[in-house]
């Protein structure tokens, strides 16, 4: 599949939204409707798989492992669907920044792992993954679920795609109470500033062993800087992903992961490069959804 076959439903100047797409990022979010009707299969926590896809290497997967969270490829079909899912997100996101602009442009605010954050300053502030944060403050349950956590406030430049998930399903929204706004993978951190912490946000916002957060910071986010790739190289990105040998390997990889096992240095090879080239792909196809 080449970059313009990934984004065949892509974002276009005045576009709206389709279906196609809303349902994707409604299965996403874990919408129940979504995941017992739509054509994805793996729940309502299907979000873990589809974020351990877009991290590179394999630290996303053992921190989600040790938090008890379930993740995991059947076949090459559903991690097919599941990178077409990715960029009908992307496609909502850029859309919806088209349409609303810098309206919702505000702070945010998201409860993270300090492993995740310092993955993300080590990746030349590059955040993997889609990065969820809520338009209400801190959610105390999200500290309880995770382990060395911290607190982020988050600014974004308003040419950065997005998803106000209040603002587009209203009483489709399953999750109203997170008032959630969605950012993408690929996104940049221009600036990261310690902020004082409250005694009172340190007892709040004990994390799943009843510690403290480690910290507390103001993110500044700009635009992704997104690699172009010919259409040549996207579908031998693609075939290399989604083969029956390198998918394999690679199922076989996140399966041990989930149980908390690691690979060897030569499977961990394998895994980071298959990654490296889901990263390609899927920045290639986000770098011509931008483009229109």
């Amino acid at each position: 599949m080449g970059c313009e076959d990934a984004m065949s439903s892509a974002a276009r100047s005045g576009a709206e939204i389709t279906e196609e797409e809303s349902l994707a990022v409604r299965f996403y979010m874990g919408d129940p409707q979504a995941v017992s009707s739509g054509p994805w299969r793996g729940g309502g926590d299907a979000y873990n798989t589809i974020n351990a896809l877009l991290h590179p290497g394999f630290a996303n997967e053992l921190d989600k492992a040790r938090e008890g969270r379930a993740f995991g490829l059947e076949d090459p079909r559903q991690l097919k669907d599941y990178l077409r899912l990715i960029m009908l997100i992307f496609s909502a996101m850029e859309k919806y920044r088209r349409a609303h602009g810098s309206r919702a442009a505000g702070k945010t605010c998201r409860i993270d792992r300090l492993s995740s954050l310092k993955r993300f300053e080590a990746e030349n502030g590059v955040i993997s993954g889609f990065f969820s944060t809520c338009r209400y403050g801190f959610l105390p349950r999200y500290a309880r679920q995770k382990a060395g956590i911290v607190l982020l406030e988050v600014t974004r430049d308003p040419q950065v795609p997005y998803l106000d998930f209040s603002e587009l399903f209203a009483q489709l929204y399953a999750k109203p109470e997170e008032a959630e706004l969605l950012i993408p993978f690929g996104t940049v951190i221009e600036d990261c500033e310690r902020l004082e912490m409250s005694p009172e946000e340190e007892k709040i916002y004990a994390d799943m062993n009843g510690s403290p957060p480690r910290g507390k910071y103001l993110l500044s986010l700009r635009r992704g800087d997104y690699r172009a790739l010919s259409d040549e190289e996207c579908r031998e990105k693609y075939e290399y992903i989604t083969s029956g040998s390198s998918f394999a390997r690679a199922a076989g990889c996140m399966s041990a992961l989930c149980r908390n096992i690691m690979p060897d240095e030569q499977e961990a090879a394998f895994y980071g490069k298959w990654k490296s080239c889901i990263a390609d792909y899927t920045a290639a196809a986000a770098d011509r959804i931008l483009r229109g």
